[in-house]
């Protein structure tokens, strides 16, 4: 797993579907289905970015500095899109621990 102990990994997704699954329950399917406050996604879209967000920070083992949004981090942090040098200063020693897998 790329320098990653296979027990943070299930940690850290046990914890993002605990996290995903108290704001989830108890919402119907067509809640799921209703637009959110992201243009062009479903309330879903937007849990599921969520989701991959508190992955992300489990596996570097603290939140993300930078501010970067949920799906600026989700490319950024799986190595989808480079991190630019902005990043680099924005968010230090954290740099060199992109991309978390990919």
């Amino acid at each position: 797993m790329d320098g990653l102990e296979r027990a943070t990994v299930e940690d850290a997704l046990e914890a993002a579907y605990q996290n995903v699954t108290a704001v989830a329950d108890g919402l119907a399917e067509a809640d799921l289905m209703l637009p959110s406050r992201c243009a062009g996604w479903a309330v879903a879209d937007a849990l599921s970015l969520g989701l991959v967000r508190r992955v992300l920070d489990g596996l570097l083992g603290t939140p993300m500095a930078g501010g970067w949004d949920d799906r600026t981090y989700a490319l950024k942090g799986t190595g989808r899109v480079s991190v630019t040098e902005a990043d680099r200063s924005a968010i230090g020693p954290m740099t060199e621990r992109l991309p978390l897998f990919g």
